[in-house]
């Protein structure tokens, strides 16, 4: 499954693998979305992604890697606050997780968990 069915077919959403080889040859950032067809935290979360124009607008200028059920990356590296959904990494134009751009301060649960559009939109600007 795809993240596009709750977050928005209009992004351009790639497969793990296909989307960080995509990272390295092109040198663009990349945000890595990690979620479950049964959380109800993505279906809510994806409905504000869905109906923000201006965070399409800014999706082209990522690779949007969808990791949803079995496709989620069986590495501590995308754990590194625990196990919840869905979880955003933003990944640097060097293929690195960055995990200083999160929607929490550090020690805090949930760190890669955005409930506010307009904040996850503020962290992507970061890396342009």
């Amino acid at each position: 499954m795809s993240a596009g069915k709750y977050f928005g077919e209009d992004y351009n959403w790639k497969p793990f693998k296909e989307g960080l080889q995509e990272i390295c040859e092109t040198k663009k950032p990349g945000i890595i979305l990690i979620g479950k067809e049964w959380c109800e935290s993505c279906k809510k979360t994806g409905v504000k992604f869905q109906n923000d124009k201006e965070l399409l607008e800014l999706s082209r200028n990522f690779v949007m890697i969808s990791c949803y059920d079995n496709e989620e990356p069986d590495y501590d590296e995308f754990r590194p606050d625990g196990i919840y959904y869905p979880r955003f990494f933003f990944v640097n134009r060097d293929g690195v997780i960055d995990y200083s751009i999160a929607s929490r301060k550090e020690g805090e649960l949930y760190r890669y968990f955005y409930t506010s559009v307009d904040t996850f939109k503020e962290q992507m600007r970061k890396l342009l």
